[in-house]
């Protein structure tokens, strides 16, 4: 995936988690916002420290 369409500041996590809707099931909880002025969207991942040794973890 190209760079600008990465989201890796926190500010912008932030700007999102803010003014941005929400949609959730049992594993993943999605933000969304959008923004008039860009043409594109941009994807960032947010694990919790609680599930961040999982996600690191090798499968059995």
């Amino acid at each position: 995936m190209k760079k600008k369409y990465r989201i890796k500041k926190n500010d912008d996590f932030q700007l999102v988690f803010k003014k941005g809707k929400s949609f959730a099931n049992r594993q993943f909880v999605v933000y969304k916002l959008k923004r008039e002025d860009s043409n594109h969207f941009r994807i960032g991942l947010s694990v919790s420290k609680k599930n961040w040794k999982r996600c690191l973890s090798k499968p059995d």
